[in-house]
């Protein structure tokens, strides 16, 4: 009875844990949107201009500041994103944890499994925020991060359908199915 408790317990952690998580994440990307509105007045409150500088698009020459603010969006983005379609590999990997006899709470062991799964985002957030200054700097992307060539849009869609066709994509749909074999 004690694991049955203790594994809905896990559950109940794992799924309110990912929904905050996500849902704090939502609510900022709402929130920069929202600040992006043709218009809006900055009030007197200072954090204002904070909020409205890491929701506008950026016209301005790049530098760290801007590059932190861009990697900042993308790590937001992916978190609201991607966090609630790992849930139930989290769920699973809790329940493996849990039926191991060498660990007794499988807080830790999942806390770090997804600190993980959201580090690899948060990379890959610093290298899209890095191509979108190159991007930017080469006036091939617009402040509001259109494509101003035709060309550069259509390579990208091309580029995505092309590895839909390719041995990798389905090597690792025959792969990654499931992680139990």
């Amino acid at each position: 009875m004690a694991v049955t408790v203790s594994t809905t317990r896990d559950r109940y952690i794992v799924v309110a844990g990912a929904v905050c998580l996500a849902a704090l994440a939502w609510f900022d990307l709402v929130r920069r949107a929202n600040g992006m509105t043709p218009g809006m007045s900055t009030g007197t409150d200072p954090m204002t201009g904070m909020a409205m500088a890491m929701a506008m698009p950026m016209s301005t020459p790049w530098n760290v500041s801007v590059w932190t603010a861009a990697v900042l969006m993308w790590s937001v983005m992916m978190v609201a994103m991607m966090l609630p379609s790992t849930t139930p590999m989290l769920l699973l990997f809790s329940g493996v944890q849990r039926a191991r006899r060498t660990a007794a709470d499988p807080a830790l062991p999942t806390g770090l499994f997804a600190a993980g799964y959201l580090g690899v985002w948060v990379a890959w957030s610093v290298l899209a925020a890095g191509l979108q200054w190159i991007l930017q700097s080469l006036l091939l992307l617009s402040p509001q991060l259109a494509a101003t060539r035709v060309v550069l849009a259509a390579s990208f869609l091309m580029l995505a359908g092309l590895y839909q066709l390719t041995p990798v994509k389905y090597a690792c749909l025959a792969r990654c199915q499931t992680p139990l074999g």
